[in-house]
């Protein structure tokens, strides 16, 4: 069917209006303009990438005419080696089944004759591109900083300046560049799906080259950059090591709403510094950086949320050939007080110091952390994780491995650390260290399961859980483990070196390699709390086990509740007496002596008051 014969059949329903439009080198498109019964300008003919055309109105199914040539930068005009999408958008019309064949056979025709030649230049649809502006040097080899500058500008607020990804474009930024008020830089870039560097390939690709002295800088609120690659001025690839690593890529300079997505950003310091953002968004960002002044990326000192996915921290540029190539000497990620983070899955490499940092933080969730260290590597003092000051972080899966400690738990005394899973292999050291400095304690610490990889033959060098704290009133829970080729296969697994009055562990239940008769839980804690003997025994809100010193008659229990259950170890010789709120096995009074240990569960009375009832007997 010819154009004449489709825009015949088509033009009664269009109320007349002309069909037939022209992209620059001559390719048909079609322009559908303002009617009653179709909204304006709602069939486009220019190049975009993974645009969904279709044809659609308000009770039809959508049909959907598109042809991809090669990927080009998302609502570019730049149609050099671009795709051709055609999009209509019916509105509030219900066509009979011989419009919808028509219009089907119509867009059909105009997508073919529009492929038939390759497209070019058509006007810009959205945002200006650099390359438009004085200074741009599209070579790299003289600096662009002012005209990066002059396209934010031109963009306006919420407007985009497009870095232009033509093969072979570098653009040189010598001097720092202030994103203005929700200004983006787009380069344009579709990074290949691969979960490891490029680093044979980064030097041929689009990219920015900025000066270790220089930073793409938040100058405004809610700054973003996307779809960009940016390597430090001068690198070559792969790098040899990371010892000319210096300044900082990217600093969102405190500015709210600051938004990192699709980037990849190599050979600095620090590639990321997000200190004092509200509503941080990060998804898909790779880096490479030494993290030796504070991290590779830094966040933090946030009152609102913030949210990250899919970040990677790893030796991208220069990949993994040695220890002298593949370590950094600094952390890598580094949450440094607010907190309120949604996380999703974050990787940590090769950081000399700690892979992950959370300090001062509370109240972040986290899908999945993963620590590793390059094997064979003199693993020094690195750890997998620091967890400082803060309560109520919550990780659903820490996997860790090659460090020499697995995770340093040192909280708020009464913060609350949950984990999910923790996955324990080639740790030189321990797995799990609770407190040991300043004193410090340890809080309470939660762990659903702790398992170390089977398969392997040296997963922990000394304790898989070493509760070192020195602080007061810490408590452990472990629900389930399956702890293997630990220390040699030598007991104990798990080890209290003792500590403050109140600290407790907890482990219900745990499968281990040890030999029959060895011990899992080894050391010395003096963590029960010690209670005074009194006729109204105030048993502590937190913990379950306390020893009982003293002689005088027990009568009453206050601190109680339904469902609460406690063990009892006494070291005088107390009478407890059955009555009041305490019922004994045989309703008869117990006369104590020193080691007798009495279990009790409490539970709420059916009527009347509001102090719980304990049923207490003895172990024999």
């Amino acid at each position: 069917m010819t154009f004449e014969e489709v825009e015949n059949l088509c033009q009664p329903f269009l109320d007349g209006y002309p069909l037939s439009q022209r992209l620059a080198g001559g390719h048909g498109i079609v322009d559908i303009l303002g009617s009653e019964k179709w909204t304006h300008h709602r069939l486009y003919g220019f190049c975009r990438r993974c645009h969904d055309g279709d044809f659609q109105n308000d009770e039809l199914d959508d049909i959907s005419i598109r042809r991809h040539l090669h990927p080009l930068l998302a609502g570019s005009a730049r149609c050099d080696t671009g795709q051709y999408v055609v999009v209509i958008r019916g509105h509030g019309l219900t066509m009979s089944l011989t419009m919808r064949l028509v219009v089907f056979l119509w867009a059909m025709l105009w997508s073919a004759v529009a492929l038939a030649a390759p497209l070019t230049a058509v006007p810009p649809v959205a945002g200006p591109f650099i390359s438009s502006f004085p200074g741009a040097d599209l070579t790299g080899r003289t600096d662009s900083s002012a005209a990066l500058a002059s396209c934010l500008g031109a963009a306006g607020p919420g407007g985009v300046c497009f870095i232009d990804n033509k093969p072979g474009t570098k653009l040189l930024i010598n001097s720092t560049v202030l994103i203005p008020d929700h200004g983006t830089i787009d380069c344009g870039l579709t990074f290949p799906d691969n979960q490891d560097g490029q680093e044979a390939t980064y030097a041929t690709m689009p990219a920015i080259l900025l000066s270790s002295a220089a930073s793409l800088k938040g100058g405004g609120l809610a700054p973003t950059i996307r779809n960009c690659l940016i390597y430090r001025s001068g690198m070559t690839f792969p790098a040899a090591d990371a010892s000319l690593f210096a300044g900082t890529a990217v600093d969102c300079g405190g500015q709210h709403n600051c938004t990192l997505v699709n980037d990849e950003i190599l050979g600095f310091d620090k590639c990321v510094e997000a200190y004092g953002v509200n509503r941080l968004w990060m998804q898909r960002v790779y880096v490479d950086c030494s993290g030796i002044a504070s991290a590779s990326i830094r966040i933090g000192g946030n009152g609102d949320l913030g949210f990250l996915d899919d970040i990677k921290l790893q030796p991208l540029a220069t990949g993994n050939p040695n220890c002298a190539a593949g370590l950094r000497n600094g952390r890598g990620f580094y949450i440094f007080d607010g907190g309120g983070y949604e996380i999703g899955s974050i990787i940590s490499q090769n950081f000399k110091l700690e892979q992950f940092r959370f300090e001062d933080s509370s109240a972040n969730h986290a899908k999945m952390l993963w620590a590793d260290f390059l094997a064979g590597c003199a693993k020094g003092v690195s750890s997998g994780l620091f967890l400082r000051n803060g309560a109520d972080n919550t990780i659903e899966h820490f996997d860790v491995n090659g460090v020499q400690t697995g995770a340093l738990i040192e909280n708020d005394p009464w913060g609350v650390q949950y984990f999910g899973d923790i996955f324990l292999n080639l740790i030189g050291q321990d797995g799990i260290v609770l407190g040991t400095s300043e004193p410090h304690s340890a809080g309470i610490t939660v762990i659903n399961n702790l398992r170390t990889n089977i398969a392997s033959s040296a997963n922990v060098g000394r304790y898989a859980i070493n509760y070192a704290d020195t602080g007061a009133n810490s408590i452990l829970f472990v629900r389930n483990c399956a702890l293997a080729n630990v220390n040699g296969r030598a007991a104990p697994y798990i080890f209290l070196a003792g500590g403050a009055a109140g600290n407790q562990i907890f482990v219900p239940q745990c499968i281990t390699d040890l030999a029959a008769g060895a011990n899992l839980i080894d050391g010395t804690i003096n963590g029960r709390l010690q209670l005074t003997a009194a006729a109204t025994l105030a048993i502590p809100a937190r913990g379950d086990t306390f020893i009982v010193a003293g002689n005088t008659a027990i009568t009453r229990l206050t601190g109680v509740y339904d469902g609460r259950r406690f063990t009892l170890i006494f070291n005088g010789t107390p009478t407890v007496t059955n009555g009041n709120n305490i019922r004994l096995a045989g309703a008869v009074n117990l006369s104590a002596v020193v080691g007798t240990v009495v279990e009790f569960h409490c539970y709420q009375a059916l009527v009347g008051g509001n102090t719980a009832t304990c049923s207490g007997a003895a172990v024999p």
